[in-house]
């Protein structure tokens, strides 16, 4: 009589026909009967992924499996697909570089108040405030700054307008343009296709008729009918678009196993329409 009783393990056998390798996976108890040594099939295993097999297998070895939700305990969360947005696209128009060439308390704190200004426009008071909800202040290292900082960051500012003026007027921006609406012109461009606005707007006004009436192009017009777009995303407008790109945050995480231990920082999954909005930007 077979035996009720004893550890059980996973035994593959092999064999091969015209050609073909089969495998066949058993879910076995071994047991000894007398000076015999007999085998207790369980189950048949085989018709399971190759994945569970193996963890069945390492299972009955005697280790231990948690999921990664009971692994790992999140202790923060901070908003930060937004300021990675805007901080990307002023990067990569060299904007920091034409603040200043040299990375500088003052500069960090210009850009820090560009990107608040896009986000949440506020007072100096309610920006110092506002920064620490976001991972904008971690970013550009001005999370212990106050207003007085602000203002004289901006006294700095002034002092180099002359300068930095001329290296826009270069790029073909007027003098006196707002650094900010800079910045969010060149994140409206890059993002049209994910929001109510025309694509190629500056060459559709340059081939349309001056004096006829403006239309909506038939692209325009299918973004504004079914609320998609092309690709079936849902379009955006501009605050929208940055409150979605928001959403992804910065997990402070843990061992959940040793509070003690060190922490690591991981990002949430992107949802398609974010990863979308930082593919138009080529971060």
């Amino acid at each position: 009589m077979a035996s009720r009783t004893g550890p059980v393990h996973v035994a593959t056998s092999v064999r091969r026909y015209k050609g073909k390798v089969y495998q066949t996976h058993l879910l076995r108890r071994t047991f000894r009967q007398g000076k015999k040594v007999l085998h207790e099939t369980l189950g048949n295993l085989s018709h399971l992924p190759a994945a569970t097999i193996e963890l069945i297998r390492r299972s009955l070895k005697g280790e231990t499996f948690v999921s990664r939700k009971d692994a790992f305990r999140t202790i923060r969360s901070v908003p930060h697909g937004h300021v990675a947005a805007v901080l990307g696209m002023i990067h990569k128009l060299g904007l920091d570089s034409l603040i200043g060439s040299k990375p500088c308390r003052q500069r960090d704190l210009v850009l820090a108040m560009i990107v608040q200004r896009i986000l949440f426009p506020c007072s100096k008071l309610a920006t110092t405030r506002d920064w620490h909800t976001t991972t904008l202040a971690e970013e550009l290292h001005v999370a212990d700054a106050d207003e007085n900082e602000l203002y004289a960051a901006l006294d700095w500012l002034v002092s180099r307008q002359r300068l930095i003026e001329g290296k826009l007027a270069k790029r073909h921006l007027a003098n006196g343009a707002l650094l900010a609406y800079y910045v969010q012109w060149h994140l409206k461009r890059a993002w049209e296709p994910l929001l109510f606005e025309e694509e190629g707007l500056d060459m559709i006004r340059r081939q349309r008729d001056p004096v006829a009436a403006a239309e909506p192009s038939p692209e325009v017009q299918h973004k504004k009918s079914t609320h998609q777009t092309a690709h079936g995303l849902p379009v955006q407008s501009f605050a929208t678009l940055l409150r979605e790109l928001g959403r992804c945050c910065r997990n402070t995480c843990l061992v959940a196993s040793d509070p003690a231990g060190n922490t690591f920082e991981q990002l949430t999954d992107l949802t398609p329409l974010q990863a979308e909005a930082f593919r138009l930007l080529d971060l």
